[in-house]
């Protein structure tokens, strides 16, 4: 969903940030997780998915119109420059699932956003990443009214995937609590390294999985090679 002005905004936009900074790699107007120019003060939850993802930024503001965001996540709405482009077939040619996730953590990327975001993702449609396709009874409300996250959304959010098992945020969040209230609950200290191990184990496979450069994607083992080499080859002859 675009904002009212969207053209307009985003020229402005483009056109400070040229001045700015004529390095540019990447402008977010539209984003998840902890992008909100306020900073810290307004990411709230957003911070434990920064935390797990990695490779947080300085947040700061550049201007009324752009900043800096500490750790974004999404890539329904960007902009990129020649050099954004080659820096990232560089950095993730061949991204496994959260390719959103391992773009916006490549710490060389001169990455801004728009203040305030000009894009938001439409919630209740079904993920195209693996999702279970039908989550009605999951309650729909806003989770972050700055980015348009929305819970059912979140909850159903893919977070890995190894075969055919699908680890989705909700299934996560509800595996981790459910030992963490069972260790608390028995005292028990063979349920509490449990809960620490799968916590551990869930963090270190999504940090493994962002990037595997002798992998493919998950969901189009074949097109992402050719795309990827095609790209190359047209870099190379421009």
């Amino acid at each position: 969903m675009l904002d009212a002005g969207f053209g307009v905004s985003l020229g402005a936009a483009l056109a400070e940030l040229r001045e700015l900074d004529p390095q540019w790699d990447v402008l977010l107007v539209g984003a998840m997780g902890m992008v909100h120019p306020k900073g810290w003060r307004a990411y709230g939850a957003n911070i434990l998915v920064g935390l797990v993802a990695g490779t947080i930024r300085s947040p700061r503001v550049l201007s009324p119109r752009l900043h800096v965001p500490a750790r974004p996540m999404c890539t329904h709405a960007y902009v990129l420059s020649p050099s954004g482009a080659a820096k990232l077939l560089a950095a993730c040619p061949r991204a496994n699932y959260h390719v959103d996730v391992a773009a916006w953590g490549v710490r060389s990327l001169n990455l801004y956003c728009t203040s305030p975001l000009l894009a938001k993702q439409a919630g209740g449609g079904h993920s195209t990443i693996g999702g279970g396709a039908d989550r009605r009874w999951v309650p729909s409300f806003m989770l972050d009214s700055y980015t348009g996250a929305e819970f059912r959304w979140a909850f159903n959010g893919p977070v890995l995937q190894l075969g055919s098992l699908l680890l989705t945020m909700g299934r996560s969040v509800f595996s981790s609590a459910l030992l963490t209230f069972l260790a608390l609950a028995t005292r028990s200290t063979l349920l509490g390294l449990l809960t620490l191990c799968w916590v551990g184990i869930q963090l270190l496979l999504i940090n493994a999985l962002k990037v595997q450069p002798r992998g493919y994607v998950v969901l189009n083992r074949h097109a992402w090679p050719r795309a990827s080499a095609a790209a190359h080859a047209r870099e190379k002859n421009a």
